[in-house]
């Protein structure tokens, strides 16, 4: 311990800022002292030996106290101790327990920096817990994460994680032990690499005689921008985080001697710019290996060489003037974003591959081009030569953990650029939030542009430390969903749902259950973000209130009744509506999906099948993996998620069993299990389809006293309409009753009674307004005559 505490108080002491500049200037004096004394032999002598003496002392604190590295790593040790670093060592020496232990460093920046993101407010728990069982807890977590030494940090997360019980600080922030490992990774990439975890760029310019070894590049400049200069001159390096795989593969392909280009396949936002810049980064610093090192990577803008261009001939000259100059210039390689364009698609008509392809096979040029998988699948994927000058390789959506791990390297560029500070539950919040809400990109894209824009938000309210419930608001504000936690009103809302959705919807009480325990499992925290919100099967004759219930929970869930796509699976029986569905094959004359457009441009919405037992077994087949996994892929490759939507398929199948049934006396339970044997076999609904579904709800035909409470609502409704007029008009029991009474229809259940208010009633105060009978400021009564005839009085 002794011997610990001199040295730890010898690095203590010839580390403080005072100290530091008196070593510096005494290497000045020095230095002054030797230039002037060098005819002195004597005096020089003299000199020479003290910074001899000063030069040991130097040697001695930089190799034995400030680089003194632990016994053994950790995978190694016998004694957890022997992988300590020398000055987390020192404070578990002197400490009495693990709270002082930790204290004891609490005020180093990376102790801080930990403190910080876990809560802005953080205070140390106080507990009792040993020193042993932190620095235990802390080999486990370093072997766990593949460290080699145990660093400070690294006690401190173990003992925020042992002491979670009690402190309940991880939970306070919704974190878990997984997030806390997900920090100290973080803090560990930022704080304890070979290397600055953030380099800081500075580009003065390319230098004037770079011509005389690579060429003038006059073509090249006409119709491109210099990728190398501009990552150059960026504030921070580009990273290849999580995708150090497919940077491997993008290497190994460039260093081919021919056919020795690249197209990087991978949709919006899933990195293919970021890992072309990493690689004319890398490459003009000389990162890589003898082929590809010190190239300058330029990005060809197709619309540039195209304009002014009259014809395919003129075209076709400037892109071989171009290309003669990329292959002369000698160490460039050329980026070309959506590459299916030079092949005369994307809108541009012109296909100029035939003028490069020779290049491309000599090896003389190469490119990186970057394209969607749809784009890919539609355009490329069918041509022979493509396959053979280009590799492939293929960029993939990643997981939340490893877009979480990306997202860490954009955090300090937001936080200098804006100000601000985020906590660690608002970068989880950035990645887990766009993943389930910010459809039409893909990680770690979206997430990176939602961090952008709160910090921005947070920027312009002056706010410096941006947590979980900004990145909330965020998404709420696009999405227009409730995401944050229920207020004590809406709580109350919740636990009496069925009454506020039976002003909607009379009886059915078996639907309304069903919706509103649906409704409170989600705001509750109960949803599986992998699967559709809810997926329910409504079976019922027509009129009963299933297109209504749909809409009240449209309007619960959504705050609008009109956020529903409604398709009519009637129109979708035979196999060719797979391609209505879905949308054209490869290779044919483009025809989109306007369902899958729909659903991709209106994620949050209610799904209507209306009459889906209609529909071809092969459109049931394909709604079963939409049950199922929440997504769907087109024709062209491209998945569309419905993990925002709730689902509601309708059908009228098994409506006499379900009025037999009921004349029977039969319990909901019997029911449905008589109504589930018959659909399947009768081959309506397959067993595994049937399975999908979150809950299968009967609906009862209406009798007269439900007509009744349903003519009531809707007369109620088209009366509000004209207190906008500011005209006022009451009903009585008599109109109620003749309504019920002429418009009751078993088969088409309440569909007559709208029918009849509007053919009727409508029509009948429209009149009496237009012949100013009824007007402004009016206070009326609709009733019926002696006649039985309508009336106003």
């Amino acid at each position: 311990m002794n011997r610990y505490r001199y040295l730890f108080e010898t690095y203590s002491f010839f580390n403080q800022k005072v100290i530091f500049w008196i070593r510096f200037l005494l290497y000045l004096v020095f230095a002054l002292l030797i230039l002037q004394n060098l005819n002195n032999v004597i005096v020089l002598k003299t000199v020479v030996s003290f910074f001899f003496l000063f030069l040991v002392n130097e040697v001695f604190l930089h190799y034995k106290v400030f680089k003194m590295r632990p016994r053994s790593r950790v995978e190694d040790a016998t004694d957890p101790q022997d992988a300590l670093l020398f000055s987390a060592l020192y404070h578990y020496v002197c400490a009495i327990n693990g709270y002082d232990l930790i204290s004891s460093f609490m005020l180093n920046p990376e102790a801080q920096f930990i403190a910080y993101k876990v809560d802005s407010s953080f205070t140390l728990f106080k507990s009792d817990i040993s020193k042993t069982d932190v620095l235990n807890k802390a080999l486990e977590i370093v072997k766990s994460i593949k460290g080699d030494y145990i660093l400070e940090i690294d006690l401190l997360i173990a003992y925020i994680i042992l002491t979670e019980d009690k402190a309940k600080l991880l939970e306070k922030n919704d974190l878990r032990t997984e997030d806390a490992i997900n920090l100290l990774y973080w803090a560990r990439n930022k704080y304890w690499t070979e290397k600055s975890g953030f380099e800081n760029l500075v580009y003065d310019g390319s230098g004037v005689f770079d011509f005389f070894i690579f060429g003038w590049n006059v073509e090249t400049k006409k119709y491109t921008s210099d990728m190398s200069m501009k990552v150059l001159s960026y504030r921070f390096a580009p990273s290849v985080v999580g995708r150090t795989k497919e940077y491997e593969k993008l290497i190994s392909a460039l260093s081919k001697d021919q056919e020795n280009s690249v197209i990087l396949i991978g949709e919006p936002g899933t990195g293919k710019m970021s890992l072309a810049q990493y690689f004319a980064y890398q490459s003009h610093i000389g990162h890589t290996p003898g082929r590809v090192a010190y190239r300058r990577v330029f990005e060809l803008y197709i619309d540039r060489l195209l304009s002014g261009a009259q014809n395919q001939g003129e075209l076709e000259e400037r892109l071989v003037s171009f290309f003669e100059d990329v292959y002369h210039s000698g160490n460039t390689i050329v980026f070309i974003q959506n590459i299916e364009n030079v092949f005369g698609q994307g809108g541009f008509g012109f296909d100029v591959s035939g003028a490069i392809f020779e290049y491309l096979k000599s090896g003389k040029i190469q490119i990186i081009g970057t394209s969607s998988s749809a784009s890919y699948k539609r355009y490329l994927e069918n041509r022979s030569d493509i396959s053979v000058l280009f590799e492939i390789i293929r960029l993939e959506e990643p997981s939340e953990k490893d877009a979480l791990f990306m997202l860490f390297e954009k955090v300090w560029e937001k936080e200098s650029t804006h100000g601000v500070d985020f906590t660690y539950g608002a970068i989880k919040a950035t990645v887990s939030l766009s993943s389930s809400y910010l459809i039409g990109r893909y990680l770690p894209g979206k997430a990176v542009d939602l961090l952008e824009e709160v910090a921005s938000d947070a920027r312009v309210k002056n706010k410096k430390i941006v947590d979980r419930d900004d990145v909330i608001k965020k998404i709420e504000e696009k999405t227009q969903i409730v995401l944050s936690a229920p207020t004590e009103k809406e709580k109350n809302i919740l636990l009496n749902l069925e009454q506020e959705i039976h002003k909607r919807i009379i009886d059915q009480q078996q639907a309304v259950d069903a919706v509103s325990n649906a409704i409170r499992r989600l705001r509750s925290g109960f949803a599986n973000r992998k699967r559709p919100i809810s997926v329910f099967l409504f079976l019922g004759p027509t009129g009963v209130g299933k297109t209504e219930t749909a809409k009240a929970l449209a309007q619960v869930y959504f705050k609008d009744e009109n956020r529903m796509i409604r398709l009519d699976m009637s129109e979708y029986q035979t196999q060719e509506s797979i391609k209505r569905l879905l949308g054209s094959l490869p290779g044919e004359d483009y025809s989109p999906s306007e369902f899958m457009e729909n659903i991709k441009e209106h994620p949050f919405s209610l799904l209507l099948l209306d009459e889906f037992e209609k529909a071809n077994p092969q459109i049931l087949n394909v709604f079963l993996q939409v049950f199922d996994d929440g997504r769907l892929t087109d024709n062209l490759g491209r998945t569309i998620p419905f993990t925002n939507t709730i689902i509601i398929a309708t059908s009228n199948a098994g409506t006499e069993q379900i009025r037999e049934m009921l004349q029977k006396g039969m319990d909901i339970t019997s029911m449905k299990k008589t109504l589930l044997d018959y659909l399947q076999k009768n081959g309506l609904f397959r067993p595994e389809l049937l399975n999908r579904f979150d809950d299968i709800i009967i609906f009862k035909p209406l009798g007269s006293a439900e007509i009744k409470s349903i003519a009531e609502l809707e007369l109620a409704k088209v009366l509000k309409q004209t207190e906008e007029k500011s005209i006022y008009i009451k009903y009585d029991g008599k109109i109620i009753d003749k309504i019920s009474k002429e418009a009751f229809d078993a088969e088409f259940g309440a569909r007559n009674v709208r029918r009849f208010i509007e053919s009727n009633v409508e029509n009948y105060v429209s009149k009496m307004i237009l012949q100013n009978q009824i007007k402004k400021g009016d206070k009326k009564l609709l009733t019926v005559d002696e006649k039985g005839q309508i009336a106003v009085v």
